[in-house]
């Protein structure tokens, strides 16, 4: 809830707000991705990196998928 509140505030002046978020995603983290405009994913070359990678894009996908369905 604070790293929320925190972007909040940080919306309101700014164009742009770039966050470096853990490797670990939690909801938290990724629900933070998704009300994002745009997402950058900065990867390894190394299989289990793009592996989870790949995850992280089909569950962003997925749950824009929903949204569009529900709107």
């Amino acid at each position: 809830k604070q790293v929320s509140h925190l972007i909040s505030l940080l919306v309101g002046n700014y164009h742009y707000v770039v966050v470096d978020l853990p490797n670990e995603m939690d909801e938290v983290l990724f629900e933070t991705l998704n009300q994002s405009d745009l997402v950058h994913l900065i990867s390894t070359d190394q299989k289990n990196d793009l592996n989870i990678t790949r995850q992280v894009i089909s569950r962003l996908k997925e749950s824009l998928r929903i949204t569009q369905i529900r709107l």
